[in-house]
């Protein structure tokens, strides 16, 4: 007799959650994020999990998107697989140091326009002017 494999369960959650236990899967070891919407719940669960022990990593917060991506630089320098979140107005404002670098950063960053665009087409406009440097994309 063969053994039966085991039935998959599904696990309904919200999808900034979903978002990082796969930062948890992908085993950060730093984070540096500001919470900023729409990606605030991102960046709480991920500060619970590490404050909970559940994810061996640093979490340092800090006051602007510059600053967080000045810190994924610094730490994925001395060789830490970083993590960041972002969205629109402070995608933006990574640019300015963005391609400085070409460091290794997982991030994940909802689409959406930046307020001064009205649009209603599908907002992928700064998400793909970020698409060279070498981030891992979730």
């Amino acid at each position: 007799m063969s053994a039966k494999p085991a039935k998959a369960k599904r696990v309904g959650m919200e999808v900034s959650i979903a978002v990082s236990h796969a930062v948890q899967l992908a085993r950060a070891e730093a984070i540096a994020a500001y919470p900023i919407t729409p990606q605030t719940h991102i960046v709480e669960h991920l500060s619970s999990l590490v404050a909970n022990g559940e994810l061996e990593a640093e979490f340092v917060n800090v006051e602007s998107e510059h600053s967080a991506i000045s810190t994924c630089i610094g730490m994925s320098a001395s060789g830490a697989r970083t993590y960041t979140a972002t969205s629109s107005q402070g995608l933006a404002l990574m640019h300015e140091i963005l391609y400085t670098r070409r460091p290794s950063i997982i991030r994940s960053w909802p689409s959406r326009l930046p307020k001064t665009i009205k649009c209603y087409c599908p907002p992928s406009s700064t998400w793909m002017a970020s698409s060279s440097p070498t981030w891992w994309r979730l």
